[in-house]
C-alpha cells in the first residue's frame, strides 16, 4: 500500500521536504487543507508533518481532529524546525502531542535544511521506517 504524506507548510520549507520524501518513497502528497477521508483510502502508513512555529506544531490539532480517520494506520509524525531536538522548546513541542498518540506513532524531528547531509541522512531513516 502506498503511504500518504499529509503536510502543512507556511513558509515553504516543509513543502520542499514533503515533496522530497514523496519523490523518493512514492508516497501521495496531501495538504492539510485538502485532506478528507478518501485521501487515506488504500494506504498503510500516514505521515503527518508540519513546521514548528513559536513552539507550536500545526500537526498536533490536525492529528487530534482526525484521529478517527487515522486510527488503524501506521502513523509517522515529522516536525520540521531550525532548533535541535534537544532544545527545551523542541521537547515542549513534542510533549504537546497527546501521550496516547506519541506512544502509538513514530516521531522524527528534522531541520529545515534540505541540502544538509545530516538532514538527508535523517530523511532516509524516515523513509526506511515506512
Amino acid at each position: 500500500m502506498k503511504p500518504v504524506i499529509i503536510y502543512k507548510s507556511i513558509f515553504g520549507g516543509t513543502k520542499k521536504i514533503a515533496e522530497w520524501l514523496a519523490e523518493r518513497s512514492g508516497a501521495k502528497l496531501v495538504k492539510f487543507s485538502d485532506f478528507n477521508k478518501d485521501s487515506i483510502n488504500d494506504c498503510g502508513t500516514i505521515i503527518v508533518m508540519s513546521g514548528t512555529y513559536a513552539g507550536k506544531m500545526p500537526l498536533v490539532p490536525f492529528i487530534s481532529n482526525h484521529i478517527k480517520e487515522i486510527h488503524g494506520h501506521k502513523l509517522v509524525i515529522i516536525s520540521i524546525g531550525s532548533l535541535p531536538e534537544e532544545e527545551k522548546s523542541s521537547k515542549a513541542a513534542y510533549l504537546s502531542i497527546p501521550k496516547e498518540i506519541r506512544e502509538s506513532s513514530s516521531y522524527f524531528r528534522v531541520t529545515g535544511k534540505l541540502k544538509d547531509p545530516e538532514t538527508e541522512k535523517k530523511l532516509g531513516e524516515i523513509i526506511r521506517s515506512f
